[in-house]
């Protein structure tokens, strides 16, 4: 498992990794949904990591989820949960406009964090808390895959084959089983503005982390959403430019599509199929050399090994280096939100917890 960005630390944590005699990772988790389930359940896979307490807001569900998959601890005061003293790192994993206030809270008590994506609802939440994380020396992680994917750095060494690069075409568009209840004029979680939901954030993001990672900020961009009344984009089409190439990335959670991410130049093109987040295969037709590179589905697996790893070895520059990139992320969301008129409470007021 290789982070994608070349930094001279990634050889020295290659040469660790598969060693036995670092330390355990203690993790906590907050919330109770899929993901965090499916995290419970891989960490269990991952040789001196666990989970050994879970937190919610209703302790039933944190008890429930505990039981399940067999852990130790379970809360429903995530104060306490920190304070304990056996946890030493924070899985976050709770809506996204509570992203920033509870890994605050985690810094604040000492505890490196995972945050689910998206990082933070905005720019300016993602700044303070990598600061706060920078002061502390903590470590803080965005739970984006592709970030410390191997299948992703082969996706990139095909990409750089390609010569004078002019289009790139995305689509990671899934329909979601929470939109029928948009069309009774309910709003989930997901498609609430007060939560920092929407298309962009949840599924055209990874998107944006690929095209910002292989081409860094574009000059331009301009978000156009298809919104619901309560003004968030159930779906889109983001238009980034740059000075010698262009791309669009479209997302939907109201209605679905084949996915894709493909990068076109003058001598092929590299598409992944299934697209960037959940691709099936690469397939690369360069020179007319045709490739077919079969892709496993171990993303979360190769996060939670790379964060372990990289903790154990204590590198806080590599982490702080990724977070980086996620600045860089959250500065371009912002462009493509403020572009479509898509504001969020957070980006008026700090969002408070109690």
């Amino acid at each position: 498992w290789i982070y994608p960005f070349s930094f001279s630390s990634c050889r020295q944590w290659f040469n660790c990794c598969g060693q036995n005699d670092s330390e355990s990772m203690k993790i906590g988790t907050l919330g109770t949904s899929q993901i965090t389930q499916q995290f419970i359940e891989t960490t269990q896979q991952v040789a001196n990591c666990m989970v050994i307490a879970c937190c919610s807001r209703e302790l039933s569900k944190a008890k429930e989820l505990a039981e399940r998959f067999n852990v130790e601890d379970f809360y429903n005061d995530f104060d306490q949960m920190c304070k304990d003293g056996k946890i030493d790192t924070v899985y976050i994993a709770c809506p996204n406009h509570y992203h920033y206030s509870y890994a605050k809270k985690a810094l604040l008590h000492n505890l490196n964090v995972i945050v689910e994506k998206p990082f933070t609802s905005n720019y300016t939440e993602a700044c303070k808390l990598i600061e706060l994380a920078k002061s502390k020396k903590k470590y803080l992680f965005e739970a984006m895959p592709i970030l410390y994917s191997k299948e992703y750095k082969q996706f990139k060494k095909y990409v750089s084959e390609l010569q004078d690069i002019k289009i790139i075409n995305a689509n990671y568009s899934q329909r979601s089983r929470k939109y029928d209840e948009v069309l009774v004029n309910k709003i989930p979680n997901s498609f609430d503005i007060k939560q920092s939901g929407g298309a962009l954030m949840d599924l055209n993001i990874y998107n944006i982390h690929a095209l910002v990672d292989l081409f860094g900020e574009p000059k331009e961009c301009f978000y156009h959403a298809n919104k619901i009344e309560n003004g968030i984009d159930t779906s889109g089409i983001a238009i980034l430019s740059y000075e010698d190439k262009q791309a669009v990335c479209t997302a939907a959670k109201d209605s679905t599509s084949p996915n894709y991410f493909e990068v076109q130049g003058n001598n092929g093109y590299v598409n992944i199929i299934g697209g960037i987040n959940f691709g099936e295969t690469i397939f690369s037709s360069i020179h007319k050399e045709e490739i077919l590179y079969t892709l496993k589905q171990e993303r979360l697996k190769n996060e939670i090994v790379y964060i372990n790893e990289l903790v154990n070895l204590n590198d806080l520059e590599m982490c702080y280096s990724i977070l980086e990139h996620t600045k860089k992320v959250m500065k371009v969301c912002d462009r493509l939100r403020d572009s479509a008129g898509v504001e969020f409470n957070a980006d008026k007021e700090e969002i408070y917890i109690f």
